[in-house]
């Protein structure tokens, strides 16, 4: 307690323990922000767009639908066929 009284030692522990405390809140706060903007770089770099990867999904689907289209439209060809040489 170095001569100091009672009160004026747990002062000045509460204040240490104060600035202890917002310095880690500080380091804490910026440890968050280089967190984001390294996963913003990584990103970036990575390529990985998710408007870019939703138009490509609508873009397959379409596809997708277009070559049901035409199966169809060959079944009901092929079913047109086989019932008029049928006959």
């Amino acid at each position: 307690m170095d001569g100091e009284s009672f009160n004026q030692s747990f002062a000045a522990l509460m204040g240490d323990v104060g600035l202890r405390t917002q310095a880690a809140g500080d380091q804490a706060s910026v440890s968050t922000r280089l967190q984001s903007e390294s996963q913003s770089r990584q990103q970036q770099v990575s390529g990985v767009n998710l408007d870019e990867e939703a138009a490509n999904m609508l873009r397959y689907q379409q596809a997708y639908q277009a070559s049901a289209k035409i199966i169809q439209a060959s079944q009901t060809l092929f079913e047109s066929l086989l019932s008029v040489t049928g006959r």
